[in-house]
């Protein structure tokens, strides 16, 4: 058992270690729909979650609101049509408003709430099934990634 066990600890230290390469994100990224079908024409409100997985506070980003309403310039969604073509974003009015750039800490181990109505930012309103996927940068100890949330799918019906 003796030699049984120090082979495993020579031959396989990830056991023991853990998983090499493979740091545990910083925070996590959790997208739900209010309601997953959703008639056309009707707001697509989407729940952006964001929990805070270190032992510390981190500053997540806020960007503030423009014309199309609440927005974090560190998101980026991958939103995508029945076929898989990526959707193009909506432009927001360059004379419309613009609200601070307000940046929160957020502490350890507590999540940050916010929705959205995805119809004002991308064009969802031809019947079918939308899928929607978020991302967000990262630097953390010395370290720089991309925290990517689950893929959240939409049906629009008529």
């Amino acid at each position: 058992v003796c030699i049984f066990s120090i082979m495993i600890l020579i031959f396989n230290p990830a056991i023991v270690w853990g998983q090499a390469g493979n740091p545990k994100e910083p925070f996590t990224i959790v997208l739900s729909a209010e309601t997953p079908s959703v008639k056309s024409g009707l707001p697509i409100r989407i729940n952006f979650q964001l929990t805070n997985n270190t032992t510390h506070g981190i500053k997540p980003g806020w960007g503030g609101q423009d014309s199309l309403g609440p927005v974090d310039y560190l998101d980026t969604f991958d939103v995508r049509d029945a076929q898989g073509r990526p959707l193009q974003r909506r432009k927001p009015n360059p004379n419309g408003p613009l609200l601070g750039n307000l940046v929160v800490d957020l502490d350890p181990g507590t999540t940050r709430n916010y929705g959205q109505d995805f119809s004002r930012w991308y064009d969802m309103s031809k019947p079918g099934a939308y899928t929607i996927q978020a991302t967000r940068p990262f630097s953390e100890g010395g370290k720089k990634g991309v925290v990517t949330s689950n893929k959240l799918t939409i049906t629009v019906t008529k």
